[in-house]
Parts: structure tokens; sequence; C-alpha cells
């Protein structure tokens, strides 16, 4: 692979658990240019649960692109930019930029949750990533499988063992406060996340 002197992320939505790794990788990297390219941006509802991204001074961010965009971004010194997918279906923008991606010969790997795996519908999903998925699991650089359940996934549906890494989400550390904890003997919890098994609200309760 070619020095990379840019990286591109591809994503259904900005999101604070990208744009805290895009900071960090622009602030550990500063001869990088780092893009974040987003479908569209924060969603009402993230807004509604408190989520916020307000520092993107390190990086260059771009929403709901055209597709001339899309296409300049992907053109521009193919063989040194790499493009990171935050997925590789049914977005528009992602889609779109695929297109590109294959046409140019580009860099990319992908940087995904597992898909659902749970009952018939995980049995025709993993089937159609069998089936769908060869030029993906032939081309791309490597794979950031996100959660337990990430690697495990991609390694299920063919992709090289050598090529799935596992990765998570995250979000910026928040300021430190002291706690005195000699006051009450009561610790709260916070879970953020739909209380749903897949999701694992049960392991804190068994924890």
């Amino acid at each position: 692979m070619a020095e990379i002197e840019r990286i591109i992320f591809w994503q259904p939505c900005v999101s604070p658990h990208t744009s805290g790794l895009l900071s960090e990788i622009a602030a550990q990297r500063p001869g990088v240019k780092v893009i974040s390219c987003a479908h569209e941006g924060l969603l009402v509802d993230r807004k509604g649960l408190g989520w916020s991204v307000d520092d993107v001074s390190l990086y260059e961010e771009v929403i709901a692109p055209s597709k001339e965009e899309i296409r300049e971004l992907i053109e521009h010194s193919p063989k040194k930019t790499l493009h990171i997918l935050g997925g590789i279906r049914w977005i528009p923008t992602i889609v779109t930029a695929i297109s590109y991606i294959k046409a140019t010969n580009s860099h990319f790997a992908i940087l995904q949750e597992p898909r659902v795996a749970q009952g018939l519908s995980g049995i025709v999903r993993r089937v159609q990533s069998i089936l769908t998925e060869g030029w993906f699991r032939k081309h791309c650089s490597f794979v950031l499988g996100i959660g337990r359940n990430g690697p495990p996934w991609f390694e299920s549906v063919g992709y090289s063992k050598a090529k799935v890494f596992p990765f998570a989400y995250f979000i910026p550390a928040p300021e430190k406060k002291s706690t005195d904890f000699a006051q009450s003997q009561k610790i709260r919890l916070c879970y953020v996340g739909r209380h749903i098994e897949m999701k694992g609200v049960e392991d804190i309760i068994i924890a």
C-alpha cells in the first residue's frame, strides 16, 4: 500500500462514536488529512438522548455529499487514500462511494457491527453475506469488527481471520470528578442503549 495521505470515513450519519476516533487519528498523524463523509447529520432522536459532536476542528466534515462530490473525493489521489466503510449496504452515500472505489481500485477497509444473526432472518443474512460479499472479502485491507460478536461474524461469512480485528465504539473521556463513596453505600450505574438482550443489558444485572 502506498504511503497514506488521506483517510476518509464513510458513515451513515454523524456520530460521537467515531468523532473521537477521527480527532485522535488526526492528532496522532498530523501529516494525514482525515475526512468524515456522512450521509446525514446527527440524528434527531439521538440529539434527544443527549448525543452531541462538539469539536470537529482536527478533521474535515462533509455531510450529505452529492454524487459529484463523492466522485471527486475518491478520484483524487486514489492510491494515497484509505477509505473506511461504515457499512456496505443500503446507505446511498456509501453505496455510491463503493462504486467509485471499485472503479479506481482504491484502498479500503470496513468498520462495522456484525449483522443480526439470530433466528431465520439471521440465517438468510449469513447466506446473503457469503454469496454477495466476495469482492469485499478479496479486496479489503482489513476489517474492524465492532463488539464481541464482530470478528466472529465476519470470519463466519468468509473474511480471512488475518484481516479481521476486534474493535469497539468509544467516546472521549469525561471530565474527572471525585466521588466519596464513604457518604453513601449506593453506587449508581448508567446503561446507555436499548433494553434488549442483544445489547447486553442483562450482563449488568448479572455482574
